[in-house]
């Protein structure tokens, strides 16, 4: 049995990062591995209660918390900021907030774990080493643990630092170089993104064959039930995510309004996250819209379960991100809707149509038929090669060949 440490910021902390953590986890724990997971423990209320339930059943899985001081206290102040100041206050606290982490905090608010992450876990024991951002500051305590004690070690990246939507002006040029020094000094480099990877690859050449792409995977298999109310209710689509960096909805909504007038079995669309206040104002303009803000894990869950069409927004056409959200789909066999700005050179929309998985389309009214759309209704499969098992001995498999 291998003995492995995996470190990470977000593994019960709400949002994407945390599912993929906790599913290449579990993923490693089914491939006979002793994990031991090094995080940082958050407020509750940031927390995913559902997460937890997951994985602290598998008894091959270990949790260890670091509570950071910077943390305790940022989080805390903010709410009493938004709880005391004014709108004026607040804004201007948010910018000062915002200048400050980008020129004292690096990589990270949580740059004080780099050196206070716990030193008693017996490091010599393991065989292997994984760091996982999102924050980057994991991966700093990982090199910190190869450099001393001479461990295998794998970073894990969802979005390279240099292109990430958060990185700019000072911090970019800095993200840069200390991305160069990070990837240069693991064993291996793992993306969840094929594009990314390929963007990668040719960006660090001399570190081209240490550069790996294995996607993200899904946490948890979600089937349909059938029964008669299914069957009699009211076609149900579902976007559980954020829209925002060039993810556009409105020619979508407008199909489905024309739909919902010529049909007597309409669509209701339900959305899960955070959006602006000009999105929230586009929903109320149509009347089989509903919204709701960011919910755990588990409600995410129950809210597939009973969709029929799962929504794929893609990102503007510059970015090589594919979203978390389209793994977890590949872990259900409902139909899937991709839905893209830009078709034409575009490696994200060719790496999704490849899959063979998702209607794709380019995001305009004209193109988007909504009854060829729903015709395609209880055709689709699990992909299976995307579960957190088969990943993470692929994984293994590559670091046992490095061995020999």
């Amino acid at each position: 049995m291998k003995k492995i440490l995996f470190i990470t910021s977000s593994f019960y902390k709400k949002g994407s990062a945390s599912i993929r953590n906790c599913s290449l986890v579990l993923g490693l724990a089914d491939n006979n591995c002793q994990i031991d997971v090094l995080t940082q423990k958050w407020p509750d209320k940031m927390e995913d209660e559902s997460l937890r339930k997951i994985v602290e059943k598998n008894k091959n899985i270990k949790i260890f918390y670091d509570q950071l001081k910077i943390i305790k206290k940022y989080f805390y102040k903010k709410e009493e900021n938004k709880k005391n100041k004014s709108y004026l206050d607040n804004k201007y606290s948010k910018l000062f907030r915002e200048i400050l982490k980008n020129l004292y905090f690096y990589p990270d608010i949580d740059m004080e774990w780099i050196n206070s992450y716990r030193k008693n876990l017996r490091f010599e024991e393991y065989d292997l080493v994984i760091t996982s951002s999102d924050t980057k500051t994991a991966h700093y305590i990982g090199r910190k643990i190869k450099n001393k004690y001479q461990k295998k070690w794998i970073q894990v990246w969802g979005d390279p630092w240099f292109d990430d939507k958060g990185t700019y002006g000072i911090k970019k040029l800095c993200a840069y170089f200390s991305e160069k020094k990070l990837l240069k000094s693991c064993d291996l480099v793992v993306y969840v993104s094929k594009p990314t990877s390929e963007v990668m690859k040719k960006r660090f050449k001399n570190l081209d064959k240490k550069i790996e792409f294995y996607p993200r995977t899904f946490l948890k298999q979600i089937n349909t039930k059938t029964d008669k109310e299914m069957e009699n209710r009211n076609y149900k689509f579902l976007y559980p995510g954020s829209i925002y960096y060039g993810r556009k909805i409105n020619d979508l909504l407008d199909a489905i309004k024309e739909y919902n007038l010529k049909n007597i079995k309409k669509i209701e669309f339900t959305f899960l996250g955070e959006v602006t206040k000009e999105i929230k104002n586009i929903f109320l303009s149509y009347d089989f819209v509903k919204y709701k803000n960011s919910v755990n894990y588990e409600e995410v869950c129950n809210e597939i379960e009973k969709s029929d069409i799962l929504i794929f927004l893609s990102n503007d056409s510059k970015s090589k991100q594919i979203p978390g959200k389209l793994y977890d789909y590949f872990g259900t066999d409902k139909t899937i809707l991709a839905l893209f700005n830009d078709i034409n050179n575009n490696e994200v929309y060719k790496f999704i149509k490849n899959t063979k998985r998702c209607i794709c389309l380019k995001n305009e009214k004209k193109e988007i038929v909504i009854e060829q759309i729903i015709s395609e209704i209880g055709k689709s499969k699990v992909l299976l090669e995307y579960n957190g098992s088969y990943q993470a001995n692929k994984i293994l498999k590559r670091i046992r060949e490095e061995n020999k």
